[in-house]
């Protein structure tokens, strides 16, 4: 065993392979093709629990508690307004970026 070996990543562009340092993701930090996913529970509380590394699979809303009683989790949007993509629990992707994904409540009624 080598007591070090350098990491390898595509840089910024996608068209060059640079040696780097561990630890290494070519954005500063953590390990090739290793990045947190976290959870932001969006008004409500007890998000899930942060995932990190490059394949994952998205959580549901687990024990998250709503804003208000009656309302319902719908889904995960990478925006805090719903304004970006949807993601559904279940689905499996991988990280090429930290990302933060945020509980979409159903209304009341």
């Amino acid at each position: 065993m080598f007591p070090f070996m350098p990491y390898y990543y595509i840089d910024c562009n996608g068209d060059l392979w640079v040696p780097c340092t561990c630890p290494c993701n070519g954005n500063g930090g953590g390990g090739p093709g290793t990045f947190t996913l976290t959870y932001n529970a969006n008004g409500g509380s007890n998000p899930p629990a942060p995932q990190t590394g490059g394949a994952i699979t998205i959580r549901g809303a687990g024990t998250m508690l709503p804003p208000s009683a009656g309302i319902t989790f719908r889904t995960w949007n990478t925006a805090a307004n719903g304004s970006g993509s949807d993601v559904e629990p279940g689905v499996s992707l991988s990280l090429t970026a930290n990302q933060t994904l945020y509980a979409q409540w159903n209304a009341a009624g």
